[in-house]
C-alpha cells in the first residue's frame, strides 16, 4: 500500500496505479507550478522504520525510536507444555514486541506481562490472581478488551524477569561491535 503524500503547503497528493506504466504515479489534487518542490509524507515513523523501508533517516525526526524484541519460551522449562497450552498454541513460537523509547506504553506492558508468565515456576492456575484486564476507552466508555496483563507476582519472579531482560539486552548489544559514540564519529567522518 502506498503512503499518502503532501507538499510543504499540505496540499494533498495521491498515488494511483497506472496499468500502462506498470506502477504507481503520484497525482496532485491541486495545481503545482513547474519547479515547485514536492515533499512526500512517509507517516509517523521512527528512524529505524524509515531506514529499513526507505533507506534514509531524518536527523530531525521526533518520533520515538522503536526496538524490536524477540522472546521465546524455554523448551527446558519444566512447565513448557502447560505454558504452551495457556498461550493456546501447540508449538514453539517467537513472540515479538515493539518497544519505544517512551517507557510506558502498551507494548512495554505486554512484554513485562509476558516475561512474568515466561519465568514463573509456580502453579499456573494461580496466575489469574495476578491478571487484570486491559481497559480501553472507547468514546468515553471504558470496556474490557478480553486481553489480560500480569501484575508483579513476587519480588523473586520480577527479579527473574529483569535478569532475563538483561541477558536478552546483552545478546542484542553483542551484535553491535561499535559504541553509539563510535557510530556517530563514523557517520560524521563519512559526511566530510
Amino acid at each position: 500500500m502506498a503512503n499518502s503524500t503532501m507538499d510543504k503547503n499540505n496540499r494533498p497528493f495521491s498515488f494511483v496505479y497506472d496499468d500502462n506504466r506498470g506502477g504507481f504515479v503520484v497525482v496532485a489534487t491541486n495545481d503545482v507550478a513547474r519547479g515547485d518542490e514536492v515533499f512526500l509524507n512517509y507517516g509517523k515513523k521512527e528512524n529505524g522504520e524509515l531506514f529499513f523501508y526507505y533507506g534514509f533517516i531524518d536527523r530531525g525526526n521526533f518520533y520515538p525510536t522503536i526496538y524490536r524484541c524477540e522472546v521465546r519460551l524455554d523448551e527446558n522449562d519444566w512447565q513448557y507444555s502447560e505454558k504452551l497450552k495457556k498461550l493456546c498454541i501447540d508449538a514453539q513460537r517467537k513472540f515479538f514486541f515493539k518497544l519505544k523509547t517512551e517507557f510506558l506504553n502498551y507494548q512495554t506492558t505486554s512484554l513485562f506481562s509476558f516475561m512474568r508468565f515466561l519465568v514463573y515456576n509456580g502453579d499456573l492456575n494461580l496466575l489469574e490472581n495476578y491478571a487484570y484486564p486491559e481497559l480501553m476507552n472507547d468514546g468515553g466508555e471504558t470496556k474490557e478488551t478480553g486481553l489480560k496483563f500480569l501484575r508483579i507476582i513476587s519480588l523473586e519472579n520480577e527479579s527473574k524477569v529483569l535478569d532475563k531482560l538483561k541477558k536478552m539486552s546483552e545478546n542484542y548489544l553483542a551484535a553491535y561491535p561499535n559504541t553509539i559514540e563510535e557510530d556517530i564519529q563514523i557517520l560524521e567522518s563519512d559526511e566530510k
